[in-house]
């Protein structure tokens, strides 16, 4: 299955530039159903104008964005100059912490795929 997914343009870039290989959400409906082996194709807000497609290697549910950087190293989003609180109050931008109680979140671990694979698909 291959799943669509926006992105602002820095967290865009790290994964174009392969310095982000961890994608976290909420764990809603649309998230619940990925699995490994699925694909997703990352367009850049707010044009969506940039793609680049990625293959699902593992999900991992956690209870809260705090848990998720608390298990995996910064490194994997993307992140050379933040702190754990930083990054928090960034998704808390984007994401309430309401949502975040009510339906936990996800972590999608990736690895980008090459143009030949995107001329497939």
């Amino acid at each position: 299955m291959t799943y669509t997914m926006k992105l602002f343009k820095d967290e865009f870039n790290n994964i174009k530039c392969n310095n982000k290989r961890i994608e976290v959400r909420l764990n809603d409906e649309k998230r619940k159903k990925i699995k490994s082996n699925d694909k997703i194709l990352f367009y850049k807000l707010p044009y969506l104008d940039e793609n680049v497609l990625v293959n699902v290697e593992q999900v991992f549910i956690f209870p809260s964005f705090l848990d998720i950087y608390r298990y995996f190293p910064i490194t994997n989003f993307g992140y050379k100059n933040m702190g754990v609180k930083e990054i928090l109050n960034k998704i808390h931008t984007i994401y309430t912490k309401k949502e975040e109680d009510s339906m936990g979140v996800v972590a999608i671990k990736f690895n980008i795929l090459g143009d030949s694979d995107m001329k497939n698909f």
